[in-house]
Order: C-alpha cells, then sequence, then structure tokens
C-alpha cells in the first residue's frame, strides 16, 4: 500500500506544483506595472530585483491554496479518467488509501502557505517598504533647495519648504525644519 499511496502523492504533488506556479506567475504579472514604472524613475537594477523577489510572498498566499486545488482535482480526475481508481477499488483497496495521501499534501500545503502568512509575508512587506523609501528618499532629494518655497513638489496643491539641507556622502540628504502646507 505504500507504493500506491506514494503514487497518488506523486500524481497531486506535479499538478499542483504546476498549477501553483502558472497562477503565481498570472498574478505577479498583475502587478509587474508598478514594479517596471519604479525600475524607469529609478535605474537601480538590484533594488528593483530584490523588490521582485519580495514580492512573491503575497502572491504565495494566494496561489499555494488555489494550486493545491487544481492539482488535486487533476491528479485525482486523472486517476479516474485512466480507469485506475476502478481498478484500486476492483483490487480491494479501500479508500481511505487514496485519502490518506491527498490529507497529507494537504497539511503541507497548510503549513507552507501559514509560513508565508505568518513569517515571510510580513518580512517582504517590511523589506520592501524600506527599499521604497530608500528610492524614493534619493529621487526626492536631489531637487530640493534649502530656505525655498516649492510650490510644484507634488502634483497636487501643496508647498514644502526645507530651512536646511545637510548632504552627505551618497545620494541621500538629511533636511532640517521641514514644513508642508496643503493649499486645498
Amino acid at each position: 500500500m505504500k507504493i500506491l499511496s506514494r503514487y497518488v502523492f506523486r500524481e497531486i504533488l506535479t499538478s499542483s506544483f504546476l498549477a501553483t506556479a502558472l497562477a503565481t506567475f498570472v498574478i505577479f504579472l498583475k502587478g509587474i506595472g508598478k514594479l517596471f514604472e519604479l525600475l524607469v524613475h529609478s535605474a537601480k537594477g538590484p533594488a528593483i530585483i530584490e523588490l521582485f523577489v519580495l514580492a512573491l510572498p503575497p502572491i504565495l498566499l494566494l496561489s499555494i491554496p488555489f494550486g493545491v486545488l487544481v492539482g488535486i482535482l487533476v491528479g485525482l480526475g486523472r486517476l479516474s479518467s485512466d480507469n485506475e481508481i476502478i481498478a484500486m477499488r476492483s483490487g480491494g483497496v479501500s479508500a481511505r488509501i487514496v485519502v490518506a495521501p491527498v490529507l497529507v499534501f494537504a497539511s503541507f500545503a497548510v503549513l507552507a502557505s501559514g509560513a508565508c502568512a505568518v513569517w515571510l509575508n510580513p518580512l517582504a512587506i517590511k523589506a520592501e517598504y524600506r527599499i521604497r523609501n530608500a528610492l524614493a528618499a534619493a529621487q526626492v532629494t536631489a531637487s530640493v533647495e534649502p530656505r525655498v518655497f516649492v510650490e510644484n513638489f507634488t502634483s497636487d496643491n501643496t508647498v514644502l519648504y526645507v530651512d536646511d539641507v545637510i548632504s552627505e556622502t551618497g545620494s541621500v540628504a538629511h533636511w532640517k525644519g521641514v514644513f508642508i502646507a496643503d493649499l486645498t
């Protein structure tokens, strides 16, 4: 019976892996526009590649359960269409033998999805905000002059005033005495 359980597990594993990879790719393509826009504006390749990788854990929260569902349906559907389920039943194999590898595989998928939700996703979001803020700070600090009211700082009705800009080595400068006014 171990051979039969491994066969069912392997059948579900391959189709689940392919379905998870396909779902991850499709969902990833939906949000890739913002990353390419950031790549064009910042032109820092390693940071953008890191953002691509950090975009995967939130996507895996959706694609792992979808991939497991599709994999189980496709795997058991293939066994049924090839009349292997009927052959097992006529050979005296209980349905519990077929259900056990499915439950083990689903348990592994729950653990993987839970690890993404509890551990990987918060770390990825934190790192993504850190990188995005560093890229934004590098873009913003380059064009602000001290003790000048900047009216076209953003596209809406805001005015920016910086009392002092302290430039350090690198691309990030520190602002002192910042005043932002909303004119709406």
